[in-house]
């Protein structure tokens, strides 16, 4: 698992700190307006944000620590789950892939679009084809244990997101995410 994280400490005057604080909601907001070097590129999905602040002298001593959700990176996945772009159809139609491997490479790579775009990036295009292609792979596994019932809405969902992601649209790739994310849970809970 990758964490990523940000400490800051700077001095400033304290007339100075609705400006700094202000900066920073801005960053937190992805407004790349006119900030300065040290909030560009902040972790995300925040997890912990602390901001300490002590007066010293005739100004602020500051200390501002931002610290994301650890990401489960594509390369930590087992072997057989990041190589498994073709599985071997079994007589019963399933995949000799172990399909909770499956589902944990699914995850892994839904989050890490989620996280791109929730900084107001595109997800990077490894990322979309991992989840892309371990959606298609999770479409041969039949039957209403593996959610079947679901496959037309998902594959379709599926498609936006990779029609959005090549027109580079990124109000249609974030509509298609959210549309994957609420069927998701719908299948989750129906096969539960």
């Amino acid at each position: 698992m990758k964490t990523s994280e940000r400490k800051i400490k700077k001095n400033i005057p304290f007339e100075a700190l609705p400006t700094q604080l202000r900066q920073l909601a801005d960053a937190l907001d992805g407004r790349a307006g006119e900030l300065s070097s040290e909030w560009a590129d902040l972790p995300s999905p925040i997890a912990k944000l602390e901001v300490k602040g002590k007066a010293q002298g005739d100004e602020w001593a500051l200390k501002i620590k931002i610290k994301a959700e650890p990401i489960a990176s594509l390369e930590t996945l087992p072997a057989e789950v990041a190589a498994a772009s073709h599985p071997t159809p079994s007589p019963a139609g399933q995949s000799d892939l172990d399909y909770k491997h499956l589902k944990k490479q699914m995850k892994v790579a839904f989050k890490e679009i989620g996280a791109s775009l929730a900084a107001k990036k595109r997800p990077k295009q490894d990322a979309l084809e991992t989840f892309l292609s371990a959606s298609d792979l999770m479409m041969t596994f039949t039957g209403a244990a593996y959610g079947e019932d679901h496959y037309p809405a998902y594959r379709k969902a599926c498609q936006a997101l990779r029609t959005a992601y090549e027109i580079e649209n990124m109000a249609a790739l974030k509509a298609a995410y959210e549309t994957l994310a609420q069927l998701k849970k719908e299948s989750h809970q129906a096969c539960k």
